[in-house]
């Protein structure tokens, strides 16, 4: 289709320009992150693939449920996302939450949550809705600082959606706030001249990124941000459930 050819042209022309640039030497080489991400519909998807391989590019070693639907099928979501979830305690990797209409709408379920009420039924192949047990004792615990980062497309989704919990840790606007992004994936001291390489692949990250943003909004679907929790994250209460001894939250009746 006209779609699949435009978004292939759109990747292409990503990798060309990305090897046309020298990569900031050691600055992002071999940091591993978590992309977490609600797979609201095709184009969402495809606009994080987009997101995704250009950090590849830079040679960051990033993990998705896009990239590991076999796996996720195989052991289930909250395997993949535990055995995900060591590597980057072990080799001091970063969390990427990537927040859309769908991710907002799943997060604000959990906070809103009370006994005795159901939750609609999850994608059992999830592994945003999957991981939320344990996203979320780390910041109602005040222990997210570190570990996560927060991002969204502003074209399709703006900061203030974003529940008040979250906002414990940086905010990334993408693809304006791009050059600070992948600052902080390095999660190290920048010299002047990585800072520079990094603002040159973030020229051309964003040109690909809005030509996907563009792409998704076509499949957008119309509708808005659920009301957010905002009683709750100022709190240390735990609305979901019982806190386990391995730092999980007991997910709701009815929720998978």
């Amino acid at each position: 289709s006209n779609t699949c050819l435009r978004q292939s042209w759109g990747l292409l022309h990503l990798f060309l320009m990305l090897m046309a640039l020298s990569v900031p030497a050691g600055l992002l080489r071999g940091r591993r992150i978590l992309i977490l991400y609600s797979p609201d519909h095709a184009g969402f998807e495809q606009l994080v693939s987009t997101l995704a391989c250009a950090l590849t590019r830079l040679q960051l070693v990033v993990s998705m449920e896009l990239w590991s639907r076999a796996e996720l099928c195989a052991i289930g979501p909250m395997q993949w996302f535990h055995a995900q979830r060591l590597r980057l305690l072990q080799e001091g990797g970063t969390v990427v939450l990537l927040f859309s209409r769908g991710a907002v709408a799943k997060c604000t379920e959990w906070l809103l949550w009370k006994p005795g009420e159901l939750l609609p039924q999850d994608d059992p192949y999830s592994a945003f809705s999957a991981s939320l047990n344990c996203i979320l004792p780390d910041f109602l615990a005040g222990k997210a600082g570190g570990r996560y980062l927060v991002a969204c497309f502003e074209d399709l989704l703006q900061p203030a959606d974003i529940p008040e919990l979250f906002r414990s840790v940086p905010i990334f606007m993408l693809p304006s706030q791009l050059p600070t992004f992948l600052l902080a994936l390095a999660g190290t001291a920048a010299g002047r001249e990585q800072k520079s390489g990094l603002k040159k692949h973030s020229l051309w990250i964003s040109d690909s990124l809005q030509r996907a943003i563009k792409e998704c909004q076509l499949q957008e679907p119309d509708g808005h941000c659920p009301p957010q929790a905002s009683a709750l994250p100022g709190s240390r209460q735990i609305p979901m459930g019982a806190k386990s001894e391995a730092g999980e939250l007991s997910p709701p009746m009815g929720s998978t």
